[in-house]
């Protein structure tokens, strides 16, 4: 949590986990590969490639992480590509910029949905439709509920004993920490 999100922490642990869940910052610049954010530093797209995981599955819950410099004969360079190359099974990633609330409220049901078995794309879906018709009397946008997508193996989730949900919503807890970091931090650079 805080300081001890930081890189070098993941990268040292990233292949111990089945899942991870990164919901922080990510974004690509003009002249910049896409990255994603961590308390003390930026993780860019080919310093993922040079990691190695196991993960059954990554969540990408931030901005742009299936957005990357399109490659001929390669495709979308991408943060969601890099997690794939690294050795994941699954990437959950945005089509484009996310909204914090929304995201947390579809990563929970999605979650709920995967702890009782349902597959990936099943569960996203699901996630998907209580979103929709939650806010439905609100004429909200596609915007705030269809960026997230899954790609990759589709099958559920084993469960292991204390790993869903309560396991999944302490890792989600912790990353969320990471925002709210970089969001006060966005917040003193404005003042």
């Amino acid at each position: 949590m805080n300081d001890d999100a930081t890189k070098s922490t993941f990268v040292d642990n990233f292949k111990d986990y089945r899942i991870v869940h990164l919901s922080t910052h990510a974004d690509i610049g003009e002249n910049e590969d896409p990255w994603i954010a961590f308390s003390d530093d930026k993780m860019f797209l080919n310093e993922i490639y040079a990691t190695k995981n196991q993960a059954e599955m990554v969540v990408l819950s931030a901005c742009n992480t299936s957005i990357g410099e399109l490659k001929k004969g390669e495709g979308a360079m991408s943060l969601a590509r890099g997690f794939f190359h690294s050795g994941a099974k699954s990437v959950v990633s945005s089509l484009w910029s996310t909204y914090d609330k929304s995201s947390k409220e579809l990563m929970t049901s999605f979650y709920t949905a995967l702890s009782k078995g349902d597959t990936k794309s099943a569960a996203m879906q699901k996630a998907k439709v209580d979103y929709i018709n939650k806010y439905r009397e609100s004429a909200i946008a596609p915007a705030y509920w269809s960026a997230l997508i899954v790609i990759g193996d589709n099958t559920p989730l084993e469960n292991q004993k204390g790993f869903l949900p309560f396991g999944a919503y302490v890792t989600l807890g912790v990353l969320l920490t990471v925002v709210f970091y970089f969001l006060s931090k966005r917040k003193k650079q404005n003042l």
